[in-house]
C-alpha cells in the first residue's frame, strides 16, 4: 500500500497545505526542547513519594481533587506481578509480602520482580510488537523463519541485563557498523529483518526490496520519533513539517543495506563461550603473519621450480587397453580412447583397467568422466540422475610377471568439482564406504587427478593396473558409465595446493584481495597453531550455532537513492538528483564525519538534544503501567496526535530516563514506586463529570491485560505453565481445516 493510502484525511490536509503555502509551520510541542522545570510544590507535602507525585498532585489540587488511597497489599502485588512479569504472583510471594511489615516491604517486591527472568519476557514482548516480530515471512505462502527466535532471545537477554536504551538502539539499527562489532551486535540488526518478505513466484524482487526499505524507514520513525513519515512517501506531509525529500533522506540510510545470514551462538551464553576462542584465534592469526610471509616466499619459489618440470597428460593406446568387471558388465572402447560401460549397470562393481605405460616416469593418473547422450541425464554415471560414486581409486604395477602387483600409494587427489560430503580425497582414503561424486553437476564432463607419492622411474611399457572400486548404491547403482584414463608425467616439483590457491600464489601483482585469500588458506590449513584453533572454533560453532537473518551494509557498489514520483518505485526522479541520507530539518541536525550512515542515524536518535526519542520511550513505558500514555497517541507525536495530559511530567520522565543512564528498569522502578502508581483503581462516581477519563490520574486505571497474559493466567492457574525462557518458538496445533486455507496447503507445522 502506498503512503497516499496511509494518510488520514488527505484531502483536508492538502487544503490546509494550500492555505498555508509559503507560511512557516507553527512550532509544535513535541519538536521543542524538553523543559520539565522543577517538580511543582503541593499543599499535601506528605503524599508524594517522588517527583512524579508532585507533578500529578499539583494538577489534582488545582482541580480540587484528592488522590485515591493506596490499593491494598494483595492488589498491589498482583498489579506489580502482572505489570512487571506478565504472570500472577505465586501464593508464596503473596504471603511473604503480606507478612512483611518492614518500611521497605513494597520496594523489595518491586526489586524481586525487576530481577525476574519473566520481567525480560514481558517487556521484550512489547518491543517485539514494535519491531513487527514474526516466525514466518507473511504473504500468501507465509514461509517459516526457523531461526527468527534467536533475535527474540537477544531482545529478552538485553532487556534482562538492562542494556541502556541508547546502546540498545544503536546496536539494533547499526550493530554491523560498529568498530570491531561482535556477533551479538550484528545479530541485533535483525530488528529490521522482521519485515514481511514475499518469496512467491512472479514477484518483482526489487519491488519487494523497496517495500522492505520503506517499512524500515516508517518503523524507525514510528518507534523512535513517533512520526507518521509514511504520509511523506508520496508528497509533503499535510500536517507535520516533513517534506517528501526528507522521507527519502531517511530511506537512504537503509537503502544501502541488504539482508544476510549470520552464524551465531544458539544463546547468549554460547556466544560468550565462543568469544574467548574467537579472541585467541584473532591473536594467533596476527602472530602468524611473519610465518605467512615466509611460507608465501617459499611457495612461490617452489611454484617457479615446478614450471621447469610441467605436468603432461598422455593418452593410452586403445589397442592396448583391457578392462574387466567384477559383476560381468561389459565395456566398449571408443575411438577417442574413452570407455563406455555396458550391461545392467546396477548395484556395485569393481572395474579393473590394464595397460602398458605409454611413458616412463609416471607421476600419477587422471580420470575424465564424460557425458554421453545414451546415458540417463547425459551421465557420466548410470543412475537416473547421472551421478556416480567412485569409492576407491587404486594403482598397481607389475614389473616382474612372476611376482604379484605392487600397490602404489597416492599423495593427494584433486578434482574440478566434488559433491559436498563426497570430496575426491575420499576416493583414496582406504574406506570403500566413502567416495567421490559430482552432484549437482551431472550432465557435464569432469576430471580428477591422483598424484603418486613417488614417481615410477621404470621404463615405458611398464604393466599398470588400476582398480575403480564402486561400492555405493545397492539397487539402482551409482556406477561410472563413460570415462577415460590418462597417464600423468612431470610435476615432480609440484606442491600440494588447491588450484585456486596455486593460481593466486603464482600471481606477481600483490592485491589486498589476493593476500587475504592466501592468508585465509594459510591460517586455516597450513599453520599448525591457527589451523588447530580454527578447527576448535568451527567444531564449537557446529554444535552451538544457528543462522539468523540480519541487516548488513553493502560492501560493493552503493545504491543511489532518488525520490519516487507519487511514491511509485517505478518512477524514480533521477533528474532531480540523488538524495543523500539526512534527517528532518525540524529536528536538531545530524552531525557526521563524511557521508552519513545508519550508525550516525542511530546515534542521532538517542542524542540528548533530540527531543523525541526519550519522550516517546518514556511515554511508551508509562502506557504499559497505566493502560495508556500521558500522550494517548504514542505512535503519533505530530500535529494530528493528542497533546500530553501532563507535559512537564512527560519531559521530567524523559530527562530522568537520560539521567538514569537510559536504564529501562530504573525508570520503571521510579514509576512503580510513586504514590500515583500505587493508588486504588476503584471508580469514584463523584468525579464522573469532572475527570471522566481519569486524565488527571486521580486513581490508577482499570484496564484489561493483553491476550498473552490472559493465556498465561489460565495456564498458571491450571498448573500447566512452563516457566522456561528462550529457545525455538513453539508452533501450536493447527487444525487441518485451517491448514487447508493456506497457499498450496503450505502450513505443515
Amino acid at each position: 500500500m502506498s503512503a497516499l493510502h496511509q494518510c488520514p484525511a488527505l484531502a483536508a490536509g492538502l487544503l490546509l497545505a494550500t492555505a498555508t503555502a509559503g507560511a512557516e509551520a507553527p512550532a509544535h510541542w513535541s519538536f521543542a526542547p524538553r523543559d520539565p522545570g522543577l517538580p511543582p510544590g503541593v499543599r499535601d507535602e506528605g503524599w508524594p513519594a517522588n517527583p512524579i507525585d508532585h507533578f500529578v498532585l499539583a494538577r489534582l489540587e488545582a482541580a480540587d481533587i484528592a488522590p485515591s488511597p493506596e490499593a491494598d497489599r494483595a492488589t498491589l502485588i498482583r498489579r506489580l506481578a502482572l505489570d512487571l512479569t506478565g504472570l500472577p504472583p505465586t501464593l508464596a510471594e503473596v504471603e511473604r509480602f503480606l507478612r512483611d511489615l518492614s518500611v521497605n516491604a513494597y520496594e523489595k517486591v518491586v526489586d524481586h520482580y525487576l530481577a525476574s527472568p519473566h520481567f525480560a519476557e514481558r517487556w521484550a514482548r512489547h518491543w517485539l510488537d514494535q519491531a513487527r516480530y514474526a516466525d514466518s515471512d507473511g504473504y500468501e505462502k507465509d514461509n517459516a523463519r526457523p531461526d527468527a527466535w534467536r533475535w527474540r532471545d537477544w531482545v529478552i537477554e538485553a532487556i534482562g541485563r538492562d542494556v541502556p536504551f541508547d546502546r540498545f538502539t544503536v546496536e539494533q539499527l547499526a550493530g554491523d557498523l560498529l568498530p570491531e562489532s561482535t556477533k551479538e551486535q550484528q545479530l541485533a540488526t535483525a530488528f529490521h529483518a522482521q519485515t514481511l518478505f514475499n518469496r512467491e513466484g512472479g514477484v518483482d524482487p526489487e519491488e519487494d526490496r523497496v517495500k522492505r526499505v520503506i517499512d524500515r524507514t516508517n518503523t524507525t520513525a514510528s518507534v523512535w520519533l513517533g512520526l507518521t513519515v509514511a504520509c511523506s512517501q508520496c508528497h509533503n506531509h499535510p500536517y507535520d513539517p516533513l517534506k517528501q525529500s526528507e522521507f527519502f533522506g531517511l530511506y537512504a540510510f537503509f537503502n544501502n543495506a541488504d539482508e544476510a545470514d549470520l552464524a551465531v551462538g544458539r544463546n547468549f551464553r554460547d556466544e560468550m563461550e565462543l568469544q574467548p576462542l574467537e579472541q585467541a584465534l584473532a591473536r594467533a592469526r596476527d602472530a602468524a603473519r611473519p610465518d605467512f610471509e615466509a611460507w608465501l616466499a617459499e611457495t612461490r619459489a617452489k611454484l617457479a621450480a615446478a614450471t621447469e618440470d610441467p605436468v603432461v597428460y598422455h593418452p593410452i593406446d586403445r589397442e592396448k587397453l583391457a578392462l574387466d568387471s567384477e559383476t560381468g558388465n561389459g565395456f566398449e572402447i571408443l575411438d577417442d580412447g574413452s570407455v563406455r560401460a555396458t550391461g545392467a549397470l546396477v548395484g556395485t562393481d569393481n572395474y579393473t583397467v590394464r595397460f602398458p605405460s605409454p611413458v616412463s616416469g609416471i607421476t600419477g593418473f587422471r580420470i575424465e568422466t564424460l557425458v554421453d547422450p545414451s546415458l540417463p541425464n547425459g551421465g557420466p554415471g548410470s543412475p537416473p540422475n547421472g551421478n556416480f560414486v567412485l569409492s576407491e581409486f587404486r594403482a598397481f604395477v607389475q614389473p616382474d610377471p612372476a611376482k604379484p602387483p605392487r600397490g602404489q600409494p597416492f599423495l593427494r587427489a584433486a578434482a574440478d568439482h566434488s559433491q559436498k560430503g563426497f570430496e575426491v580425497a575420499k576416493a583414496i582414503d582406504g574406506n570403500s564406504t566413502t567416495g567421490w561424486a559430482i552432484s549437482p553437476e551431472m550432465g557435464k564432463p569432469h576430471h580428477a587427478d591422483f598424484v603418486l607419492v613417488q614417481p615410477l622411474a621404470d621404463a615405458a611399457d611398464l604393466p599398470v593396473m588400476l582398480n575403480l572400486v564402486q561400492e555405493y548404491g545397492p539397487g539402482k547403482g551409482h556406477l561410472l558409465a563413460r570415462f577415460r584414463i590418462l597417464v600423468r608425467s612431470g610435476g615432480r616439483n609440484e606442491i600440494d595446493l588447491p588450484d585456486d590457491i596455486r593460481v593466486l600464489a603464482a600471481q606477481a601483482e600483490e592485491t589486498p584481495a589476493r593476500d587475504a585469500a592466501l592468508f585465509e588458506y594459510f591460517a586455516t590449513t597450513v599453520h599448525p597453531g591457527t589451523a588447530a584453533l580454527h578447527a576448535d572454533r568451527d567444531a564449537k560453532r557446529k554444535t552451538s550455532t544457528v543462522k539468523a537473518r540480519v541487516l548488513r551494509e553493502r560492501a560493493a557498489e552503493r545504491r543511489p537513492t532518488y525520490a519516487f514520483h507519487r511514491g511509485d518505485f517505478l518512477q524514480p526522479e533521477t533528474d532531480a538528483g540523488e538524495i543523500a541520507p539526512h534527517t528532518p530539518a525540524i529536528l536538531p541536525p545530524l552531525m557526521a564525519d563524511g557521508p552519513a550512515t545508519r550508525l550516525d542515524l542511530a546515534r542521532w536518535l538517542v542524542a540528548p538534544e533530540n527531543p523525541l526519542t526519550a519522550r516517546i520511550t518514556a511515554n511508551n513505558i508509562w502506557s504499559h503501567l497505566f493502560g495508556r500514555g500521558l500522550v494517548l497517541t504514542n505512535e503519533d507525536f505530530g500535529a494530528r496526535g493528542a497533546p500530553p495530559s501532563h507535559p512537564e511530567l512527560l519531559d521530567w520522565l524523559a530527562d530522568e530516563f537520560l539521567r538514569l543512564g537510559w536504564s529501562r528498569k530504573a525508570l520503571i522502578r521510579t514509576i512503580v514506586l510513586s504514590k500515583t502508581y500505587r493508588q486504588s483503581s476503584a471508580h469514584r462516581p463523584e468525579l464522573a463529570d469532572l475527570d471522566p477519563d481519569n486524565r488527571l490520574l486521580h486513581r490508577q486505571n482499570r484496564f484489561r491485560v493483553e491476550g498473552e497474559i490472559v493465556r498465561d493466567l489460565h495456564l498458571a492457574a491450571s498448573g500447566l505453565l512452563t516457566r522456561t525462557t528462550g529457545g525455538p518458538s513453539v508452533f501450536p496445533p493447527l487444525p487441518p481445516d485451517v491448514a487447508a486455507l493456506s497457499y498450496a496447503d503450505n502450513f505443515k507445522w
